[in-house]
């Protein structure tokens, strides 16, 4: 009876901890994203009137690797961490957009993010991407 006790105590103790862990985390994506938004509005302020540099640097701030700096996507972003296209013969800006279609990224951001002229140019990109991931599968189903 004791041991069973203890037993549930443990879960409990581990399950606590688990929710604690989550929360830190998102109050510090919470943070993170709050120092993003901070930035955009900094650069509203000193570019108020310079619309041309205004634009130039909020094409800077929308950047895979500013995204990466400030954590506004959770850790599936890190190309590391990118489970799924890991053992793929994707390009490292292959499996980037791919991580940030998985992401819930709208194909204008990815348009943004990559610099992309044209939300068709994302279908584009995302359908080579699919017939590489398809050919490699084939090739390796076929030996």
């Amino acid at each position: 009876m004791i041991f069973i006790l203890c037993a549930i105590i443990m879960l409990q103790a581990g399950i606590l901890y688990r929710l604690w862990q989550q929360r830190r985390q998102a109050e510090l994506l919470a943070r993170n994203r709050l120092r993003y938004i901070e930035e955009w509005l900094d650069l509203l302020y000193l570019y108020n009137n310079d619309p041309v540099s205004f634009h130039t640097r909020c094409k800077e701030l929308a950047s895979v690797k500013r995204l990466s700096n400030y954590h506004i996507v959770n850790d599936s972003l890190r190309l590391s961490d990118c489970r799924r296209h890991r053992r793929s013969n994707l390009t490292p800006a292959e499996k980037e957009f791919l991580c940030l279609m998985e992401a819930g990224f709208s194909n204008r951001a990815l348009c943004v993010i990559f610099r992309v002229g044209k939300v068709g140019s994302i279908y584009v990109k995302h359908h080579r991407i699919k017939a590489k991931i398809v050919n490699v599968n084939k090739s390796v189903g076929g030996d």
